[in-house]
């Protein structure tokens, strides 16, 4: 079984990029845009690391127990999109859609959707 470790809520800078973006150099713009986004996979780890060995933030994260997962099969949900120069772009490539999907704090699933980032509208069973 694996553990995903989701972010669970919006960064601070989610309402702030609306408003001041356009005053921003490029430099601030980039750093803005490698943040965790509300469903991104954090870390993916081995049944227990996460409930059982150690806390979580249960404010900004949630947990995702998934049996049918091994960490080997899922470890490279944890990766960086980047861009052709193998610049990272975003935090996270992968990420859990929490509009279709209400995170709890904590719950065992036999799977679920992870969306790919780098391209648009890939689902891939996680």
């Amino acid at each position: 079984m694996a553990e995903y470790l989701i972010y669970n809520k919006d960064h601070w800078s989610v309402g702030v990029k609306a408003i001041v973006s356009s005053n921003w150099d490029a430099k601030v713009i980039a750093k803005m845009t490698r943040v965790y986004e509300k469903g991104d996979i954090v870390e993916v780890r081995p049944d227990g690391y996460w409930s059982k060995l150690h806390g979580w933030r249960k404010d900004v994260f949630a947990l995702l127990k998934i049996p049918e997962k091994s960490v080997e099969s899922t470890k490279h949900y944890m990766s960086n999109q980047t861009d052709a120069k193998g610049e990272m772009v975003k935090k996270r490539r992968y990420n859990i859609n929490t509009i279709s999907f209400s995170l709890e704090k904590e719950q065992k699933v036999s799977s679920v959707s992870v969306y790919d980032k780098s391209v648009s509208a890939v689902i891939i069973n996680g």
